[in-house]
């Protein structure tokens, strides 16, 4: 049963990784949304179609910020506990280090499960969402491209825009000609009107228009016209309409357990090495939500008197490069190496560090990492004082000896 202290040392680590992925997620988002208006794309312009792009690369953003706000998390409660005397008082109390970390323990491995539902199935199913969208903005791309005051013909229909809004996605002035086979056409003219994409079908949305059809009444017998007002018209624009892809076409789009089941028949253009290295790193990326509540209370822990950047700086600096390490052993993976030699061995690393640090930081005065920090310090110090000029002397100054009267008795 969790206590007082638990819940209260979980309360404060969920606070600071909520905080820390709404800002992570927010900054990811727009730096996304900043690129697709960059690019230069048809829909660049399309405020809603970008948003909903966008949010489909949440679950990838959350797969690397649920571990790194753990981190963070239980480095910034661990340290503010350590700095206000509050660790210090616990463990007098008689309270172990190792039952300090349980409800840390437990943060992480409610981090690594939902880490393991959002890399294992929520982001395979957002890839192939985006890559679904894409396609039909492929679809809807000839349509897309229309110039003010020009004829476009896409197939058989020709469309003529008086004016296009691109931030809205709107047209004004719609003139459209599609002819029908066996003869007769079908001609629209429409005040406004925008696009509409559902599962591949591109669709003209018409508003407060007339729609003429010319209907063949056989030989030599000219075409019955047929002429209807409308407030709103859905007119089909693609004429041929091919369903997108089912999922699976890379190892980007397969869940966990897919890369397992299929690491030895991979999909057409995929090899089972990508399969492999895959699984593996999004493994090694959910399991290392288990200890990395170990390794930042290790580096995390301090003194009343320990108040400094660096400590903070090594920490956040070891995560990074920890994460740069396993994206490195999983290129390897892809060129054919054992997952066992490339991001395997840096998952024991952080997890032989994480324990050795709690183990040896009370043998000794002071925690490894702060006698780290001493020695940076140290060494800095020094090297600022080999360029630092040396103080001017000051001259001693002798004062006059007095004499001696001969009157003194």
């Amino acid at each position: 049963m969790l206590r007082i202290i638990d819940r209260y040392v979980m309360r404060h680590v969920l606070g600071v990784m909520l905080a820390t992925i709404a800002t992570g997620v927010l900054v990811l988002c727009l730096a996304r949304m900043l690129i697709v208006v960059q690019s230069g794309a048809s829909f660049a312009h399309n405020f809603p179609l970008v948003m909903k792009l966008t949010v489909l690369f949440v679950p990838h953003y959350l797969g690397f910020m649920l571990p790194l706000s753990l981190f963070w998390a239980s480095y910034t409660v661990v340290r503010r506990l350590s700095l206000n005397a509050e660790l210090t008082t616990l463990l007098a109390s008689g309270v172990s280090l190792t039952r300090f970390t349980l409800p840390l323990l437990l943060m992480g491995v409610i981090v690594t499960v939902g880490n393991a539902g959002i890399l294992g199935w929520a982001e395979p199913w957002g890839r192939y969402l985006y890559r679904e969208i894409e396609f039909q903005v492929e679809n809807v791309s000839p349509y897309l491209a229309a110039t003010e005051g020009e004829f476009i013909k896409v197939g058989g229909q020709t469309l003529l825009v008086e004016h296009i809004d691109q931030s809205a996605g709107t047209f004004s002035k719609i003139f459209l000609y599609e002819p029908k086979t066996g003869g007769g056409s079908t001609e629209i003219l429409a005040e406004s009107g925008n696009i509409l994409v559902d599962g591949g079908r591109v669709a003209l949305l018409l508003r407060n228009g007339t729609q003429l059809k010319l209907k063949p009444q056989g030989t030599g017998r000219e075409p019955a016209p047929e002429s209807l007002d409308f407030e709103t018209m859905i007119f089909p624009l693609s004429s041929t309409e091919k369903p997108f892809r089912a999922m699976g076409d890379d190892e980007q789009e397969y869940s966990l357990l897919g890369l397992y089941r299929l690491a030895d028949t991979p999909p057409a253009g995929t090899s089972p090495a990508e399969m492999i290295s895959e699984l593996h790193r999004k493994l090694v990326i959910i399991l290392s939500s288990l200890f990395l509540p170990l390794l930042a209370t290790a580096f995390a822990r301090t003194n009343a008197r320990g108040r400094n950047a660096v400590q903070g700086v090594i920490s956040f600096t070891f995560l990074i490069a920890y994460y740069q390490v396993v994206q490195f052993g999983s290129i390897l993976t892809n060129m054919g190496l054992s997952p066992a030699l490339t991001v395997w061995p840096v998952f024991l690393l952080l997890l032989v560090a994480a324990l050795s640090l709690l183990a040896v930081q009370d043998l000794r005065a002071g925690t490894p990492v702060e006698r780290v920090v001493f020695a940076i310090n140290s060494v800095m110090e020094n090297v600022v004082t080999w360029f630092r000029p040396a103080p001017p002397r000051r001259r001693r100054r002798r004062l006059p000896r007095r004499r001696r009267s001969s009157n003194a008795i």
